[in-house]
């Protein structure tokens, strides 16, 4: 019975509702009692996760912004996480988890500060030299029967075989210590630092120690939000909603329709003038790497 349905729908629909407003409500309260925020002027989670770190555990800021030249090359380091499958096929399998992967990762040494730009006149071992931060570097896994470094191409993969790419400089170590053959060509040097072990501490803590669901669950929103936040690209767009008859005016220039609202009205984005002081590529790069 269609009326029957009905029913039952809009009964669902409502308490979902009430759910939501009840998780929303509480977490609005959480934020502006323990951090003085109001999270509607935030339109994401990692926005408030960013705002939360920034306002409450940011001592100084040392976190390198980065632009042009320096940005295109880090940016080339940053890779996702691998999920290649050697074995399709086994019995008795385990299944392991990592415990908040991305949250450990951001408790290591991190790039702070200025990079200093450095090309070698020659190829340089990188065991011979004991630097931090991001380097194109010539890759050759010969001594190494295992795939360790992610390479972009149509999709990310590890290979074996020799290459040229950009890497964080601790996940080379790391490499050349199960039988990579590492050759440094050019670089940024980063001084390093801990930035987020406050942060991290502070809401693992409160995830794990959380005596109900809703604040066990926005802690850990909070907690794996942030990373993913500084690898946003620093070129920045206007948001706008314009009439039909207007959209021939914003065709002149790159522009994106990203929907429609009804016959008359769409929401468009365009390319902007400024640049993001939130973002630094380095962080994620080396957050990734450390996953990794």
């Amino acid at each position: 019975n269609l009326f029957i349905l009905k029913d039952e729908l809009y009964k669902y629909l409502k308490l979902d509702c009430e759910s939501l407003f009840e998780i929303l409500t509480k977490f609005f309260s959480q934020i502006y009692f323990d951090y003085k925020l109001n999270i509607q002027k935030f339109p994401t989670v990692a926005s408030i996760s960013l705002a939360v770190f920034r306002t409450k555990f940011l001592k100084q800021s040392k976190i390198p912004i980065l632009h042009s030249k320096v940005f295109d090359s880090i940016y080339n380091s940053y890779y996702g996480g691998i999920v290649d499958i050697y074995k399709p096929f086994g019995e008795n399998l385990f299944q392991y988890d990592c415990n908040s992967l991305y949250p450990f990762a951001l408790l290591n040494p991190l790039p702070v500060g200025k990079p200093r730009h450095i090309i070698f006149n020659s190829p340089k071992n990188i065991n011979d030299l004991d630097y931090f931060g991001f380097f194109r570097a010539k890759v050759n896994s010969a001594n190494s029967t295992f795939p360790v470094l992610p390479k972009k191409s149509t999709n990310l993969f590890s290979p074996l075989g020799e290459w040229e790419s950009w890497y964080f400089s601790e996940e080379l170590k790391f490499a050349s210590s199960v039988g990579y053959k590492i050759e440094l060509l050019e670089g940024y040097i980063f001084d390093s630092g801990f930035i987020f072990n406050d942060f991290i501490n502070h809401f693992y803590d409160k995830k794990a120690n959380a005596k109900d669901s809703i604040i066990r669950n926005t802690s850990k929103l909070i907690l794996n939000s942030l990373y993913g936040r500084f690898g946003l690209n620093p070129e920045m767009s206007d948001v706008k909603l314009v009439n039909n008859t207007e959209l021939d005016t914003y065709l002149t220039k790159p522009t994106k329709i990203e929907s429609f609202i009804n016959d008359d009205y769409q929401i468009i984005t365009t390319p902007s003038n400024r640049l993001s002081k939130t973002v630094s590529v380095c962080i994620a790069s080396a957050v990734t790497s450390y996953a990794r």
